[in-house]
């Protein structure tokens, strides 16, 4: 609830722009959603990318990768992400 005494668009669960229609990204399935996010970016990623679409440091990336906790593979001494697996991988995340 807000300062008010209404349920704010937040506390109702829906995603609603200020001029109270639906946004279309309430209606976009989640999948779709993600890959539209991730359409900007390359097939295969570098550190770097990977930190703006996660919104993490490219450390941080790194020791993700190290971990095997996020798909990735070394070439020579780069890190390369393919955007598909990335997806697929935030998917199971879900």
């Amino acid at each position: 609830m807000n300062g008010r005494g209404q349920q704010s668009p937040i506390d109702s669960g829906s995603l609603e722009t200020e001029a109270g229609n639906n946004s279309s990204v309430a209606s976009m399935p989640a999948r779709a959603y993600k890959q539209e996010l991730f359409a900007a970016f390359p097939e295969i990623m570098n550190v770097e990318q990977v930190s703006k679409a996660l919104a993490i440091s490219p450390n941080t990336v790194r020791t993700l990768l190290i971990r095997n906790i996020i798909p990735g593979k070394k070439v020579g001494c780069k890190w390369r992400v393919l955007r598909l697996e990335l997806i697929e991988w935030m998917h199971k995340q879900d």
